[in-house]
Order: structure tokens, then C-alpha cells, then sequence
């Protein structure tokens, strides 16, 4: 299956490439190592296994399936319009004190308003970085 990644480095980074399985193991996916997998496997989460270059094996980044929206980039983000409503979507991280909190905010005009979100919990602590 065809996936679409935004991964978040600096600058982010636009990729498309194949899901060769979903995975339940810590072994090729770190969200389900032991010591943070419950917290991470939670109801509607979803891990896979994709095709994708090793110097990008560290990176964490968000995937679009079967979508037809395209990414572009402008400076150092990528821009994608998930919704279709003409206004455009960015993807950022923030840290907690012992995770990653991902983030896709809708921009219109001066206003961002947050479209979806979610954590990733690592297991050790961290300088918080996230503002709410």
C-alpha cells in the first residue's frame, strides 16, 4: 500500500514508499519496545513496517494513506491541505517531560488551530518543550 511521509527533521523531508506489513514488535518499530509499548499500543493506534532508506531509520515523521493530497514544501516545512478547504496543514513535535507530542495545525491566515495530535511516549525524561 502506498503511504505518504512528512518525516520532521530540519528541513522536513517529503517521501513516498510502500507498507510492507503492520508490526505488534518492538524489534523494527521503537514505539513497541517494552518498557513503553503499553503506554504507545493504545485503541486506534497502528504501526507498520515500511520500505524506506536507512539514513532515515532514526527519523519520526507522520504518514497520509491513501490520500491524494499533495505535499509541497515552503522553507523548511512541508504543506499539506488534508481537508480540502483551501487552508493548508503543518506537521511539528514538541517534547513532555517524557515524550513527543505530534502535531498538524490547520494555518489560516494568522490563526493555527491544532487538527489532529498525538504522543509518543519514550520511556526516559526530557526538557519539555511544548507551550500547552
Amino acid at each position: 500500500m502506498p503511504v505518504k511521509l512528512i518525516l520532521l527533521e530540519e528541513p522536513q523531508v517529503i517521501i513516498q514508499t510502500n507498507i510492507i506489513s503492520r508490526t505488534s514488535s518492538g524489534s523494527h518499530c521503537p514505539p513497541l519496545l517494552e518498557d513503553r509499548k503499553q503506554i504507545n499500543n493504545t485503541a486506534n493506534k497502528y504501526f507498520y513496517t515500511i520500505k524506506l532508506d536507512k539514513k532515515y531509520n532514526e527519523s519520526m515523521g507522520i504518514a497520509f494513506f491513501n490520500t491524494q493530497q499533495k505535499l509541497t514544501r515552503k522553507k523548511e516545512l512541508v504543506l499539506v491541505d488534508i481537508n480540502n478547504n483551501g487552508n493548508t496543514e503543518t506537521s511539528s513535535t514538541c517534547t513532555t517531560s517524557e515524550g513527543i507530542k505530534f502535531i498538524l495545525s490547520e494555518n489560516s491566515g494568522n490563526k493555527k488551530t491544532t487538527v489532529w495530535e498525538d504522543y509518543y511516549y519514550l520511556g526516559y525524561d526530557l526538557t519539555p518543550t511544548c507551550t500547552d
